[in-house]
């Protein structure tokens, strides 16, 4: 898994008694470094399962072939990136499987707590589709131990209109992106995000670094525009795994965790919206 994301990736892997091994952080991309991944597979290593953070995916073509000649399964986190794309491909289609987020802020959100699994595994399917309902396929015959996670049905009908103007949303946070990463490039000691080459993000979020990160928090709250922290503690650190990861160092990782900063992004903006958050972001980061 990777160092640097939600810590629910890490949560869903020790909720089933596995134990997750972390991989530090591309320090370009902040997604799992490809090229440290393959040491990290031991004999005991049952799947990898890259993150599409920040709505960036992960290229997948060469980890699904390593998987595949590893006899390991690769289980992409598209929480945060649906419709993102790997060349030709949707984020959530390269490997075995893929779970989506409909958590309300989500680039496709419902009114209320909901997710889903995809594959074109049937076996895998019918599985989790049990697991989902208390490991019945039939009422009162409990093939295994599951719990209740089906999606309700008014969530679904809410997702199934919103779906039609996903395309559409995502084109644009893309817009703002592209805003953003030409309006603040010569922005001193502000960090700005970079896509995996031959991929496409759709920017759940917008994430830079900046050495004083607080300060400059802080100074753009003064001027109206509301910066987010995501994500603030390294997973490592935090109160869950820190007994067993506590001592571990994962350097990237938790160089993001210290200085990234979340700017506004949503089709709820304008572009001329975005135009003038990113000149007060210019002006305050030049002020420190």
């Amino acid at each position: 898994v990777p160092a640097h994301t939600f810590i629910a990736t890490w949560l869903a892997v020790a909720q089933t008694g596995a134990v997750p091994v972390p991989v530090d952080a591309d320090p370009d991309t902040m997604n799992i470094d490809l090229s440290a991944i393959e040491a990290a597979i031991t004999e005991r290593t049952r799947a990898i399962m890259p993150v599409h953070l920040y709505g960036a995916p992960v290229p997948g073509e060469a980890l699904r072939a390593l998987c595949d000649a590893r006899g390991l399964m690769l289980l992409e986190d598209a929480a945060q990136a649906h419709g993102g794309r790997d060349g030709n491909r949707r984020a959530g289609t390269i490997g075995h499987a893929a779970g989506f987020s409909f958590y309300p802020g989500k680039n496709l959100g419902a009114f209320g707590d909901g997710g889903a699994l995809v594959t074109d595994d049937a076996d895998l399917a019918d599985k989790v589709r049990m697991l989902s309902n208390y490991g019945s396929r039939e009422k009162y015959q409990h093939e295994l131990a599951g719990g209740n996670s089906r999606l309700d049905p008014l969530q679904a009908a809410f997702l199934s209109v919103k779906l039609k103007h996903l395309d559409a949303w995502n084109t644009r946070r893309q817009q703002i992106a592209a805003i953003y990463l030409e309006r603040l490039a010569q922005t001193p000691d502000l960090r700005l995000p970079l896509i995996a080459p031959g991929t496409q993000s759709v920017w759940h979020l917008f994430v830079v670094r900046h050495p004083a990160r607080e300060a400059l928090r802080l100074a753009l709250t003064k001027r109206g525009v509301p910066a987010a922290l995501h994500y603030p503690v390294a997973n490592h650190h935090s109160g869950a795994f820190a007994a067993t990861f506590g001592q571990r160092a994962f350097p990237v990782a938790e160089a993001i965790c210290a200085t990234c900063l979340s700017l506004p992004i949503g089709p709820h903006l304008s572009l001329d919206d975005a135009s003038e958050i990113a000149t007060i972001v210019d002006q305050v980061v030049r002020s420190l």
